[in-house]
């Protein structure tokens, strides 16, 4: 066979692989961007949980009244929570009651002048089929994709039960909108296409350099420069090592983000990076590459200073177009920000569930003083 038609082989081979990685990759971001959403309305609809009081829920759905004491501080909780929830792509969420086979709306996050907004006592018409179950058995139940007279959404649905019997007295929805889990998709996936992308043409250009050989230094250095340009055009790190962890290629943000210079990390072993559970992680994610096995890791990775930065890492087997392998090559994605608002919603959650029991104490405490109280006036006009 020439080189020639050995080359293309090779180039035909290496797309069928990148194929099946889109292919591959294209399942794993629906899979972890429905998983995350689940996890995220789960998590909002608990905090939402412990700041709601029960007994407001009972009050608003006894009276349907939008002017009560009670409605107004449900609905403004509501508001509030809503705000903090829009950063996860939160639509609204609401309260609900059952009157016979009817649904009814209580108080929501929306504003008044909202096209959707709806008074208590508005009768949710099209409900998704699963949300009369939570009123029945008391379970708690994602549903999605479905479509209501509001639009499309996906939903998560918790009921109400007071605190001293454990009766539901509603149900506490929470919306987002399938436009804005596609969009999630949509990024991610762009995301991960355009790392592929790169690492598709990185791996093309290393294939012609080994199988083109050329006489001109020149033509080697435009190759090497060209290659270089390539991976120092992404925004995340990027870098290629041996299976004893010595770098051999990395790009600008790798440098740029962890403070080393070029020579600096021309003398590092990679794995030195991580310390603890963090190096154990990064090794067993650089075993299975080896193994053939493209994996993600979300692991803390150190700084120059010292400092713990907390990245998403793909890393995958690269090969020479003759089989030997390469190394390992990858990208790391800082998802520090992230992390810290899951820790902060958590403790928020964690504060307002306190907050909502010293609250309840407070009320049933004065709910006792004014029985004591109206038995001390009612004993002394027996004594007149």
């Amino acid at each position: 066979m020439s080189r020639k038609h050995s080359l293309i082989v090779w180039v035909i081979f290496i797309t069928a692989i990148f194929v099946l990685m889109s292919i591959l990759i294209y399942n794993f971001v629906q899979n972890r961007e429905k998983s995350d959403m689940f996890n995220h309305l789960e998590r909002d609809l608990n905090i939402a949980l412990a700041a709601i009081n029960p007994e407001r829920v009972v009050s608003v759905s006894d009276s349907l009244s939008n002017s009560s004491g009670d409605f107004m501080r449900l609905r403004e909780q509501m508001i509030k929570l809503g705000e903090q929830f829009k950063v996860d792509g939160v639509d609204s969420i609401y309260t609900m009651k059952k009157n016979g086979s009817e649904i009814l709306f209580l108080a929501d996050s929306l504003p008044t002048n909202h096209p959707d907004y709806g008074p208590p006592g508005e009768v949710y018409f099209n409900p998704p089929v699963e949300l009369t179950s939570v009123f029945s058995d008391g379970k708690s139940i994602f549903v999605g994709p479905y479509t209501d007279e509001y639009g499309e959404y996906y939903s998560y649905f918790r009921p109400i039960k007071t605190f001293t019997d454990n009766k539901i007295v509603g149900v506490l929805g929470i919306d987002i909108k399938t436009n804005s889990y596609n969009n999630n998709v949509y990024n991610a996936l762009v995301y991960y296409f355009g790392v592929m992308f790169v690492l598709y043409i990185l791996i093309i250009f290393l294939l012609l350099y080994i199988k083109r050989f050329t006489n001109s230094r020149e033509a080697l250095n435009n190759e090497k420069k060209m290659t270089e340009g390539l991976i120092n055009i992404l925004p995340d790190i990027f870098y290629l090592f041996r299976k004893d962890g010595t770098l051999l290629l990395w790009n600008r943000s790798f440098v740029d983000k962890l403070g080393f210079s070029d020579i600096e990390i021309s003398g590092i072993k990679i794995f030195d990076l991580f310390t603890g559970k963090n190096r154990k992680i990064f090794v067993d994610s650089t075993d299975k590459s080896f193994n053939k096995i493209s994996n993600i890791v979300e692991v803390a990775i150190n700084t120059k200073s010292g400092q713990s930065i907390l990245f998403e890492f793909y890393n995958t087997l690269l090969k020479k177009a003759d089989g030997d392998i390469i190394g390992v090559a990858g990208s790391g994605h800082d998802i520090t920000a992230r992390h810290e608002r899951e820790e902060y919603l958590a403790k928020q959650k964690d504060e307002l569930e306190n907050m909502n029991r010293l609250m309840i104490g407070r009320e049933e405490k004065m709910l006792e003083l004014k029985k004591e109280i109206s038995m001390l006036k009612e004993a002394s006009k027996n004594k007149k």
